[in-house]
């Protein structure tokens, strides 16, 4: 110590302490420096061995609080610290218990180790994928902040107590050794004091962390009651509610209201989807109901045609509006010289209008002469597909041809009401998880392509009513209560599905059914969706019709056993085939030049 540090010392104005302190402050930070070894063995003993063992097994809340405990129990250690304690008995095993409070400044310890794995799982929990990078960025300036906080808190508090306890001592010892002493006892002092703050703000938060708190979605079970699924037992799921395990004996009303809605943009593709999944089903069946109007064909979920149950259309228009209302009363409908409010005015004449089903230049003859001049085409591009207009039937093979008819809805949607819109939101979801649930809430938008933000407000209207789980990656799903779960185990027959089988596009994560390698091999860029071959639950190639029968292209070797029961499969569907459209999709055979192949077979029709 200098000469003009011992004169400074011997002052009586306490504020002139305070510039030496930090000074002393410097000179214990170096002391720590050679000490800091111990901490970086427990922050790397608990987080990267105990916290990552412990997080796959116990909920990260639950965590929290004995970890922080074990760092209070560190603090506690240092806080008996005087000027001639042990290192090997008091420094070096508070040094490895330390938790929250000094390791915000100078490193983490076991406690703060162990508490670092739960706290990055809670702080990170249910961010969808697209938002990871924006979550890590926000915790890892969080830290950061923190870090920076606490140093200058802790050290504020070190140094304001050094101060006070030299001011009260230094007047009384008169030499230089005794004065010497006293600046030591002092800054032992300020550290005491500092750590007993954090012990105390350590204790009180791992108390506070393993109480419950609010779920994303509130009201529903606590987190750590929730059942996790496997990847599998998701795909088995799918399989019983859509009837793909097993051909059911079903009308076709009540085949399609299970199902929930079939994607209908290729007019057969809901007449295969009901071939997979009914025994001896009959497409006159299909014919009449749409006739009949007890399904409905109409543009609804994804802005894309779906075969609908009669019951569920009125709810599924009302809840997807507003996707429809941003996607087709948008620019390209305003360029017409129409605005939206023009689009609320005329939407009641033309379902007047629409009282018998029309085809497309009766409709923009109605428009011109209700606009007086004729119309320019996207005005009735944009009216046609927010009004609900259903498609009416025209021409076999598949009850729509290429050039539709429309017709008003029997039951008309409300239009343009915020409220009524939430509400069917809600049938909507319950419909959903009925059908291809467990789901996530990005699984439930990417489904009627909506907001999330609107699925999970919908959501916790729905918590008292919905079972939560958790997912193979920790995802939150919900789920009806008893809805169909089979084991994993259960057997899932082959199937040859429709293009633009719903299943396969049901999700945000699409590997529900599409291994990842092969999503961009039938799901092409232009959004075609190949006729796909089913195995074990799973996309493994895809097929089309030939002269003699059926060509399979398998994406991975299978085994004898699967292409026998895909040989039985294409008889069937050569047969079903026959007698409507024997070369069904044959306009998207192009595909076929650009996929890979690790085995392709002629499935004999006969």
């Amino acid at each position: 110590m200098s000469q003009t540090a011992s004169k400074a010392l011997g002052a009586p104005d306490a504020n002139r302490w305070k510039a030496l302190v930090f000074v002393a402050l410097a000179q214990l930070m170096v002391v720590l420096d050679s000490t800091i070894v111990p901490l970086v063995v427990g922050m790397v003993t608990g987080s990267a061995q105990i916290g990552t063992r412990l997080v796959t097994r116990i909920a990260p809340r639950l965590l929290m609080g004995p970890a922080l405990l074990v760092a209070a129990l560190g603090l506690f250690l240092l806080t008996r610290l005087e000027t001639g304690s042990s290192y090997a008995a008091l420094v070096l095993p508070g040094m490895l218990l330390l938790g929250l409070g000094l390791g915000l400044g100078l490193g983490l310890g076991l406690g703060t180790g162990t508490a670092f794995m739960p706290a990055m799982s809670l702080a990170a929990q249910g961010v969808e994928p697209r938002d990871a990078g924006v979550a890590s960025a926000m915790v890892n300036a969080s830290q950061q902040v923190g870090g920076a906080i606490g140093t200058a808190l802790l050290n504020t508090i070190a140094a304001s107590a050094t101060a006070s306890y030299l001011t009260d001592h230094i007047a009384a010892s008169a030499s230089g050794r005794s004065q010497l002493l006293v600046q030591m006892q002092g800054m032992v002092h300020g550290y005491t004091t500092a750590i007993s703050t954090c012990r105390t703000s350590s204790s009180a938060t791992s108390g506070s962390s393993s109480a419950p708190t609010a779920d994303r979605i509130p009201q529903g079970p606590r987190e750590d009651h929730r059942m996790k699924l496997t990847a599998r037992e998701l795909n088995r799921a799918t399989l019983a509610r859509q009837l793909l395990l097993r051909r059911e004996t079903l009308g076709v009303g009540e085949a399609v209201r299970r199902v929930v809605a079939l994607q209908a943009q290729q007019a057969a593709s809901p007449y295969l989807a009901l071939w997979n999944r009914l025994a001896d089903f009959d497409p006159a069946e299909l014919d009449a109901a749409f006739t009949g109007h007890a399904v409905v064909k109409s543009t609804l979920m994804r802005i894309t045609l779906h075969a609908v149950h009669a019951d569920d259309y009125r709810a599924f228009h009302e809840a997807v509006q507003p996707s429809l209302r941003a996607a087709r009363l948008n620019d390209r409908f305003t360029a017409s010289g129409l605005t939206v409010e023009d689009a609320d005015a005329l939407i009641p004449e033309l379902l007047a209008f629409a009282d018998r089903p029309r085809t497309s230049p009766e409709y923009e003859a109605w428009l011109g002469q209700r606009l007086g001049a004729p119309p320019k085409p996207e005005a009735w591009w944009g009216l046609r597909h927010y009004a609900p207009l259903l498609h009416a039937p025209t021409t076999p093979p598949w009850s729509f041809g290429h050039r539709p008819s429309y017709v008003a809805a029997r039951r008309r949607p409300v239009l343009a009401n915020p409220e009524v819109s939430a509400e069917s939101l809600r049938k909507l979801i319950l419909r959903y998880l009925g059908g291809f649930g467990p789901a996530s809430v990005a699984d439930v938008a990417q489904f009627a392509l909506v907001q999330r933000g609107r699925v999970r407000k919908a959501l916790q209207g729905l918590a008292g009513d919905l079972e939560r789980l958790e997912g193979p990656n920790g995802e939150e799903l919900f789920d009806v209560p008893g809805a169909p779960r089979p084991d994993e185990g259960t057997p899932a027959p082959p199937r040859l599905m429709a293009m633009w089988d719903s299943t396969l596009l049901a999700y945000s994560d699409r590997s529900r059914l599409i291994p990842p390698d092969y999503r961009k091999l039938v799901i092409r860029v232009n959004g075609d969706v190949l006729p796909t071959l089913l195995v074990d639950g799973y996309v493994a190639g895809v097929w089309r019709p030939a002269e003699e029968g059926i060509e399979a292209t398998a994406f991975h070797h299978l085994p004898d056993e699967t292409w026998e029961q895909l040989a039985a499969e294409a008889r069937s569907l050569t047969a079903f085939l026959a007698d409507r459209e024997p070369q069904v999709y044959r306009r998207y055979a192009h595909w076929w030049r650009k996929l890979p192949s690790a085995e392709a077979r002629l499935l004999s029709g006969k």
